[in-house]
C-alpha cells in the first residue's frame, strides 16, 4: 500500500456479531496512560490544531445532516454533508465530502463516539472552526478505551436531559382523578390524530 500516493488506499475489516470489538484500541495507547495527543474540543478549537503534531480529540455525534449537491466553477458537482459533534466543551461541524458520506451511514446521534487523529481544520464565514478530513486524518468509530466509555456515559446523561417530558400544570387536572377515578376520559384514535397538535403542545388530558 503507497497511502502517500494513491489517497484512495484504505483497509476494510469485515466484523460479525461476535467479532465487533475487535481493533478498537487507539494507536499508542496503553493501558493506565492517558492517549497521547489527546485534547478537548474547546481547546482544539482555541489552538490545539495549529501546529500541533498527532493532535486527537475525542467526540460523540450529535446529528447527521442530509446529503447535499453543489455546482462547482468547472461545471463538476460534488456531495457533502455536514455531521455535527460534541464533547463536554464544546461543538464542531464536520463535512463529509462524496464517498466520505457513506462512512457515517450507520452512526447514531448521542450515541456513536468517534477519535479523530491529525483532523483538519477550517474557518467558516461565521468565524467559528469546524473539522475538516485530510490525507493525514485517521478516524477510531467507538474506540474502546476509558475516556470514551466516559464520553458515551456523558453523552447518554445528556439525552435524558433532552428528552421531551413535558410537566402537568399544577391545578389544572387532578391526575390520580383520571387515572383511577369512576368516569375516564377515553379518546378514539381518529380524534387523537385531529387533535395531535393540541394535546402536543397543550397536554391537559389524561389518556387511560
Amino acid at each position: 500500500m503507497f497511502p502517500g500516493r494513491v489517497t484512495s488506499d484504505h483497509i476494510m475489516i469485515h466484523t460479525t456479531g461476535s467479532t465487533d470489538g475487535i481493533c478498537r484500541t487507539p494507536l499508542e495507547y496503553k493501558k493506565g496512560q492517558p492517549l497521547p495527543g489527546l485534547m478537548t474540543l474547546d481547546t482544539w478549537l482555541k489552538g490545539g490544531h495549529d501546529g500541533v503534531t498527532g493532535a486527537k480529540i475525542l467526540v460523540c455525534v450529535k446529528s447527521l445532516g442530509g446529503r447535499k449537491t453543489i455546482r462547482k466553477k468547472d461545471g463538476g458537482e460534488s456531495d457533502l454533508a455536514d455531521v455535527g459533534l460534541f464533547d463536554h466543551t464544546g461543538e464542531v461541524r464536520m463535512t463529509l465530502w462524496n464517498s466520505q458520506i457513506d462512512s457515517c451511514k450507520d452512526w447514531q446521534p448521542g450515541t456513536t463516539i468517534l477519535l479523530l487523529s491529525n483532523p483538519g481544520y477550517k474557518l467558516q464565514f461565521s468565524g467559528k472552526g469546524s473539522v475538516g478530513i485530510i490525507h493525514q486524518t485517521m478516524i477510531d468509530i467507538e474506540p474502546d478505551f476509558p475516556d470514551a466509555d466516559w464520553l458515551r456515559k456523558y453523552a447518554a446523561g445528556l439525552m435524558k436531559k433532552e428528552s421531551l417530558n413535558v410537566a402537568w400544570p399544577v391545578g389544572v387536572w387532578d391526575v390520580e382523578a383520571a387515572e383511577y377515578g369512576v368516569v375516564r376520559m377515553l379518546f378514539t384514535l381518529a380524534e387523537l390524530d385531529r387533535w395531535f397538535v393540541y394535546f402536543l403542545y397543550s397536554p391537559i388530558f389524561c389518556l387511560v
